[in-house]
């Protein structure tokens, strides 16, 4: 018999499955009880025991491998990574794995995972006690396309699989999404459930959902019922599902590792498949050192992921990654481009609410629409209301109710679900009605008179003006220039310019030319004298 140790119930229910195809029995002792009542009354067709780390370090737990009913052969402790990424304060039992050896001295251990860091195969070692040989395997998944690009927010971001969900929807490539948080993943689930509401085809997965629920989301991805899994970190590790067309890594992983487990829940078939690292700037200051320095990789993004991994590039290869060139476009509707943004048309100013300082009570309101809503969402019971609309959300529609007018904005308000845009604008419109404002009157009547009053005055009293004006030019001026001035330029003009002007030239000018130019000297000297 083979005990293996494995963090994920769902892993270990695909494994049970995959497995009864042998012929053989695996059982899995998921609590304290499963572990006394199989000691008592085992089972001799077994031959795989899976054990989460808690129990398999707790009393029972120890009791059972030491004094196992079916001779134990070998421990297994399956996705080894575990143990130095959660250990030491997410899932402190991984930590404690390595204490059992004293308990069983004779059997050996073997640590199993996909991706074995340096430094992550050192700490394995350290914690299980390790002396054997380390075997790897080749890591290079020639059918995964990795796509990086730094996002700039969930709406934009995922804008083309929205698209794709209203117009597809049943025929949606399978697709999975990786958040760092719960908090994350319920507003993506959110976000993308509105494009197709009520169908399913958009479920959430993480630690909080209880078991029956989590396994009904991994048999409808299985089954093609569920097109689009929004999961935590936690989700997927060995989960064999060979129609995964694309994996989103959104947000930086805390590790290489958990970004090439992610990453090799595609590409499990013949065809083309892509993972997406998508991220903002200001989040890659917050990671550890090999993270930034991949998600900052100005080359070959697989063959820096190699790297990382311990395992030298094996050689290039056509569509391999965005900093290597054109991907796929068949791979995701991720990939796709999405369709250019519409026009911009300018808004028409709008009218102001009256201050009515009901504040509290439209708080009050929205909070029993909520509370309404999530009691027809018995899926959303493991959350509380907050699920369905934070308190955050419902600060910042009492705080902006003023320039709430019309659906559209509401929308504009982040975390609002689509189905209760009316109820809360209705609630708006009851508490802050809209003021009668006058201004646009003003604005109507004032052109008007202008143009009535002004130019009619223009046109009337110009007119006079050419009327009486011409006819004065007409009678007098022309007259008293063909009387007068003709004769006058005639008669006195040129006989004074003939009489007097030649005479005084003829005179004056000569006889002093020539006293100066004939004087005699004795005479000035005899008048000096």
């Amino acid at each position: 018999m083979v005990v293996v140790i494995s963090p994920l119930q769902a892993l270990v229910a695909d494994q049970i499955r995959r497995y009864k195809v042998t012929g053989y029995t695996a059982v899995h002792l998921g609590s304290i009880d499963a572990i006394t009542a199989f000691a008592a009354n085992p089972d001799p067709t077994t031959r795989l025991v899976f054990m989460a780390p808690e129990e398999a370090t707790s009393t029972a737990g120890r009791r059972f491998l030491a004094n196992t009913p079916i001779k134990l052969g070998l421990v297994a402790v399956d996705e080894a990574h575990c143990i130095p990424e959660w250990g030491s304060d997410f899932r402190t039992a991984f930590s404690r794995i390595g204490t059992l050896r004293a308990a069983i001295r004779d059997v050996p251990f073997m640590a199993l995972t996909a991706t074995a860091t340096e430094a992550v195969r050192t700490a394995v070692t350290e914690c299980l006690h390790l002396t054997g040989a380390v075997v790897m395997g080749n890591l290079n998944r020639n059918n995964i396309v990795i796509v990086r690009k730094k996002g700039a927010g969930m709406e934009s971001d995922f804008k083309p699989l929205i698209e794709d969900l209203r117009t597809s929807r049943e025929n949606t490539k399978k697709h999975l999404i990786y958040l760092s948080t719960k908090q994350k993943c319920q507003t993506l689930w959110r976000l993308l459930d509105d494009a197709v509401p009520g169908s399913g085809l958009v479920e959430v997965f993480h630690a909080d959902l209880s078991a029956g629920k989590r396994k009904r989301v991994l048999e409808g991805l299985q089954a093609g019922d569920v097109r689009v899994v929004i999961a935590s970190i936690a989700f997927g590790m060995g989960i064999d599902i060979p129609d995964v067309s694309c994996v989103v890594t959104y947000g930086p992983p805390t590790s290489i590792s958990q970004l090439y487990q992610q990453m090799g829940r595609a590409g499990r078939s013949a065809q083309v498949e892509a993972a997406f690292i998508a991220y903002k700037t200001s989040q890659t200051d917050k990671v550890e050192p090999e993270v930034q320095s991949f998600m900052t990789e100005e080359g070959c993004l697989r063959k820096a992921l190699l790297q990382h991994l311990g395992q030298r590039f094996i050689a290039q290869q056509d569509k391999c990654c965005s900093n290597c060139g054109d991907v796929e476009p068949d791979a995701s509707c991720l990939l796709s481009k999405p369709p250019p943004p519409p026009p911009k048309v300018r808004k028409k100013q709008r009218r102001h609410r009256e201050k009515t300082g009901n504040g509290e009570q439209l708080k009050e309101r929205i909070l029993q629409l909520r509370d309404r809503e999530f009691q027809h969402q018995p899926r959303l019971c493991f959350f509380g209301p907050q699920a369905v609309m934070t308190d955050d959300t419902i600060d910042k529609l009492v705080k902006w109710c003023h320039r709430l007018h019309t659906d559209e904005d509401v929308r504009t308000v982040k975390g609002v679900p689509g189905n209760m845009v009316q109820n809360i604008l209705a609630a708006i419109d009851d508490l802050f009605p809209e003021k009668r404002n006058t201004q646009p009157r003003r604005r109507q009547t004032n052109p008007p008179q202008r143009r009535q009053t002004n130019p009619p005055q223009r046109r009337q009293t110009n007119p006079q003006r050419r009327q009486t004006n011409p006819p004065q030019r007409q009678q007098t001026n022309p007259p008293q220039r063909q009387q007068t001035n003709p004769p006058q330029r005639q008669q006195t003009n040129p006989p004074q310019r003939q009489q007097t002007n030649p005479p005084q030239r003829q005179q004056t000018n000569p006889p002093l030319r020539r006293s100066k130019r004939h004087r005699n000297p004795l005479q000035d000297i005899t008048n000096n004298v």
